[in-house]
């Protein structure tokens, strides 16, 4: 049966963002909201560290679609997020995320 949930695209901008990176995903991926409904697309902003690398072990873990973007240059967080499918980025920091967060938003 599908759901009748909206489809939403989760817009994350990264810059040396690898010692959150782990606890982000973690947190995404509990979200409670239908995988096949979800996609989470992460755009990195030229990072000097190793966040591209851990983005490319954790994405393929998560139980919904995920995209990485690689952008050639830092162009700031404003300009990664404008996206024609992006409607509100979030930054990966750790946080205590509420499972059903996503629900009021949509």
């Amino acid at each position: 049966m599908m759901s009748s949930e909206p489809a939403v695209d989760i817009v994350t901008v990264t810059y040396d963002s690898a010692p959150h990176l782990a606890a982000y995903v973690e947190g995404v991926s509990a979200l409670d909201y239908p995988p096949e409904r979800l996609r989470l697309v992460v755009v990195d902003n030229a990072s000097n560290d190793d966040t591209r690398r851990r983005l490319s072990e954790l994405l393929p873990q998560l139980p919904f679609a995920a995209e990485l973007v690689e952008s050639e240059r830092n162009a700031g967080f404003g300009a990664a997020c404008d996206r024609p499918d992006c409607a509100m980025c979030v930054r990966p920091r750790p946080t205590r995320s509420r499972r059903r967060w996503w629900h009021r938003l949509v």
